[in-house]
């Protein structure tokens, strides 16, 4: 008896969608292929349920209107119904899958298309009631918190390919620390059940299920298989084919032993060179002091623009990467906040205001050290952290 086919719904947050791709592929014309996101949710199922929510009668909207049409989308009209531009697409998309989930008990798969962080809580509606969520979005707009909350993140730039001439980006320092493919590889081994060899075909979707984001595709990989036959003779020795099974086994190097094979000098470069630790506590607190005074006259700021306003106050003697880890190391409400704007872009240049609680420069101090113990035990697991705060010089 075959397999029952999953039923699909899509919803588009289309403004948020185009304007995200007009800033990835600025040269193309009409950068939103909707056939090819179609043909990508076909590959799950059949499409019940196709809409798409925006301004039509605005820019870049508007020219994907026939395109949509033919596709048989429904188009949501949502007005601009405030000065600041909202058009309360995020409330009209959310009721719409939530009523269409209780009235339609069929559907299996929730496509959203959307780069917006207030969707998180109609993605956990949706998983409650044991329904599958796949995001579609672009990668320099969507949050963190959506890519680990789906059951399965795909980047509009894989399905629609990357732009021909990209505006040079830079370097998203902490992202790349904490989205390290060795890290999650590492997660998985340590939490297998069994010291048995792993079942190449599956260990794709093992490793989505801890991270529903990861893809071989962004690392430079066209197949799954290059991508693991990088890490051969690092985390594991061989892959063999079972002839009796039909499937090839991935013989994975055991969790203790890849904790052993870490050295004191390799977790010392990384606090030191990668996470550019500060050692000196008096200048750590005069960068506190100096932050917040930044806030203060400023009441809204970025942290490229506190990276060069600290690099002058500190007489240009502290490399500018310096501080831009010491701030990146204290953003995302731990001193400072993203503001209540709506904004695409990167981390750096995304407007910041001042945490309103904000703890005393002792307490500051700790949450920076915490922070990084915390991305050195990440980086390396199974160091132990009291290696960790004697390389900080902190025991």
């Amino acid at each position: 008896m075959s397999e029952p086919v999953p039923k699909i719904a899509i919803y588009l947050d289309f403004e948020n969608l185009a304007i995200s791709a007009k800033e990835v592929y600025p040269s193309t014309p009409k950068p939103l292929r909707i056939n090819d996101i179609l043909d990508y949710a076909k590959s799950y199922g059949d499409v019940l349920i196709k809409k798409a929510f925006a301004d039509w009668n605005k820019p870049p909207c508007n020219q994907y209107v026939e395109d949509l049409r033919l596709k048989a989308f429904d188009l949501v009209f949502l007005p601009q119904t405030s000065l600041s531009g909202k058009n309360g697409a995020d409330l009209r998309m959310t009721i719409d899958a939530l009523e269409d989930m209780y009235d339609k008990n069929i559907l299996d798969v929730f496509f959203l298309g959307t780069g917006d962080t207030d969707f998180i809580h109609l993605i956990r509606k949706i998983k409650e009631r044991g329904k599958e969520v796949v995001v579609l979005g672009f990668e320099h707009s969507i949050g963190r918190t959506i890519r680990y909350n789906c059951d399965r993140f795909e980047s509009l730039e894989d399905l629609l390919g990357k732009a021909p001439a990209p505006v040079p980006k830079e370097k998203k320092e902490e992202e790349e620390l904490e989205d390290d493919p060795r890290e999650l590889f590492i997660r998985y081994i340590k939490n297998r059940s069994t010291d048995e060899p792993a079942i190449l075909s599956q260990i794709k979707n093992d490793l989505m299920r801890l991270d529903p984001s990861f893809s071989e595709k962004k690392y430079g990989y066209k197949h799954f298989k290059d991508f693991l036959d990088s890490f051969k003779g690092d985390l594991f020795t061989s892959i063999k084919m079972d002839e009796k099974a039909g499937h090839h086994l991935v013989y994975f190097k055991s969790y203790p032993e890849l904790a052993s094979d870490i050295n004191e000098g390799q977790v010392k470069e990384f606090i030191d060179k990668d996470m550019r630790y500060i050692k000196d506590k008096g200048l750590r607190k005069a960068l506190y002091k100096e932050i917040i005074s930044l806030f203060h006259a400023d009441g809204e700021t970025t942290i490229n623009q506190m990276v060069d306003d600290l690099w002058s106050i500190f007489d240009k003697k502290l490399p500018k990467a310096t501080l831009k880890r010491f701030l990146r190391t204290m953003a995302e409400g731990r001193m400072f906040k993203f503001a209540e704007v709506k904004y695409t872009g990167n981390i750096y240049t995304m407007p910041q205001v001042l945490k309103a609680d904000l703890p005393s420069l002792d307490k500051l101090d700790d949450m920076y050290l915490q922070r990084i113990i915390d991305l050195t035990l990440k980086k390396y697991n199974g160091v132990p952290q009291e290696t960790v705060t004697k390389i900080m010089g902190l025991s």
